[in-house]
């Protein structure tokens, strides 16, 4: 039983996808390996890509609209950083409500890296598994063809 979340089921396709194109290369060790050294690599890009990138990109998303959400809050007067508290400036306001955005970006951010996983994983650490299996390939320690 393979257990993923999220794409993570793609980080073990990258194994058999690197062995067809080593077969298309040729039936040695070394265009074994070479296919799946290079399926190693994109599926470090796609788990990079999954799991760190496009979550900060989300997170820096989120903290656009939560800056503008609390300006809107500062100009109204209603601003509350805590329940009960009332800043003593606008300027305070603006500077409580910057660190509040960025402790909530950084939250954000952290509840959505490495949503992309098998066996618990993430999908761009498994490539170095992949890559494992390449070089154990290469040296003769298994034998796919």
């Amino acid at each position: 039983m393979i257990i993923w979340r999220g794409w993570g089921i793609l980080g073990v396709l990258f194994v058999p996808l690197g062995i067809f194109l080593g077969f298309g290369l040729g039936r040695t060790n070394f265009s074994i390996a070479g296919g799946l050294l290079l399926g190693a690599l994109g599926c470090a890009a796609l788990g990079y890509w999954l799991n760190v990138v496009r979550p900060r990109a989300r997170a820096a998303a989120f903290a656009e609209g939560r800056t503008s959400e609390l300006a809107s809050y500062i100009a109204s007067g209603h601003y509350q950083p805590t329940p009960g508290y009332q800043p003593g400036s606008v300027e305070e306001a603006r500077e409580l409500a910057g660190r509040q955005v960025v402790a909530e970006q950084a939250d954000v951010e952290r509840a959505l890296r490495n949503q992309n996983t098998v066996f618990w994983i993430p999908m761009q650490f498994l490539a170095i598994g992949i890559a494992l299996l390449a070089f154990a390939e290469l040296f003769g320690l298994i034998h796919i063809h």
